[in-house]
């Protein structure tokens, strides 16, 4: 009960505030934390919890990436993507995009993977999501791939050590929900998980990919309750809710 306790409030706030963890040494572990309301980015000594910086970065950023030297950020009102230099802590480029870009992860072969959107209405039937891969190198869309409508901008993206990207989508009581599974060495749709929402939950962006290749995605049910869905990528998942596990 207590780890699902924890894992529940990890899962609950990577669903709200955008966040990566980095750092090689247990004295340098940050927190980056995306702040959509001022436009900048907090970086949080994640052993003392003090903020000891806020990045200016665009307009609404919503999620962040870490890599070995830079930080992405998502930009969503921008359509863009801020490139923070972990060790000036400024932004040392930004890549334009010609979408509103809402989740983002860092894959091999030194390869940002970026989700995008035709608009940014919360609720609207004709919302296309894509997936680009950026070169970091270069900075520029090598390839995209036209994922699902969704009619909800709560996305997300894991990336295993497989190069198996789960994108979750649908947290809101007026759409389908589910999580699209991605190879990224093919860059091709694999499938789409789905579930009743109704008696497991609405999936949100809120997604962590543990060392099995197990993606962990936060989700909510009709009742407010809280639920985790634990997914690999041939479909196969368990529920967790309520401190009960649900094999299916």
């Amino acid at each position: 009960m207590k780890l699902l306790n924890k894992l529940t409030a990890i899962l609950i706030i990577m669903s709200v505030t955008a966040f990566m963890l980095t750092g090689n040494s247990h004295a340098s572990d940050f927190l980056w934390v995306a702040n959509s309301g001022s436009n900048d980015v907090s970086k949080i000594n994640a052993q003392t919890g003090i903020a000891e910086k806020l990045i200016p970065v665009g307009n609404f950023p919503v999620a962040a990436a870490v890599s070995r030297k830079y930080v992405f950020v998502a930009n969503q009102n921008d359509k863009s993507v801020s490139a923070i230099n972990k060790d000036s802590d400024l932004v040392e480029f930004t890549i334009p995009v010609d979408r509103h870009p809402h989740a983002l992860a860092v894959g091999k072969n030194n390869s940002l993977y970026v989700i995008v959107t035709d608009n940014t209405i919360h609720a609207t039937p004709d919302n296309m999501a894509y997936l680009y891969e950026i070169d970091i190198e270069s900075r520029s869309k090598i390839r995209e791939i036209k994922l699902h409508t969704i009619t909800s901008l709560h996305i997300g993206i894991g990336i295993s050590h497989e190069n198996i990207a789960y994108i979750p989508y649908g947290y809101s009581w007026i759409c389908q929900t589910g999580c699209l599974i991605v190879d990224l060495n093919k860059f091709e749709l694999k499938g789409n998980y789905t579930h009743d929402p109704f008696i497991y939950g609405y999936l949100g962006g809120g997604i962590t990919v543990d060392s099995r290749g197990y993606a962990w995605i936060s989700g909510i049910r009709a009742n407010n309750e809280a639920s985790i869905i634990r997914i690999d990528k041939d479909m196969m998942q368990k529920i967790y809710g309520d401190w009960v596990i649900i094999t299916l």
